[in-house]
């Protein structure tokens, strides 16, 4: 719970100082979803929470084809792919074998099929 100075002081930095939710938190050592109630339940309209993108969001479409057409691709050849397309990110931001566009011919999981443990 949030008392009333530690309130206080949050609606003086967001409007006398215009600081941010991430800065007023930082600052006073609490987290953004405190300071972002307070700031609500104190009338303050905030802009809509957008969710950020993915480095992978560019290559979706070229990933998903290519699974699509070669479903036993592995995950190392489709992340050179991606990057000679100039993909930047990890190859932990890769679709993991065995997602809906990754099965092995005759219907079996890519995951199960490499995996005779399985």
């Amino acid at each position: 719970m949030i008392g009333r100075a530690l309130e206080v002081e949050i609606l003086r930095l967001h409007h006398a100082e215009s600081w941010s939710i991430g800065t007023i938190a930082r600052q006073l050592h609490t987290h953004h979803s405190a300071v972002r109630r307070v700031l609500e339940q104190a009338g303050v309209v905030l802009p809509a929470q957008l969710p950020r993108g993915s480095m992978i969001d560019a290559y979706k479409g070229f990933i998903i084809e290519t699974l699509t057409r070669y479903p036993g691709l592995r995950a190392s050849r489709l992340y050179a792919m991606a990057r000679e397309r100039g993909y930047r990110g990890s190859v932990r931001s890769l679709p993991p074998p065995g997602g809906a566009a990754a099965t092995a011919p005759g219907g079996a999981s890519l995951s199960s099929a490499a995996d005779p443990a399985r």
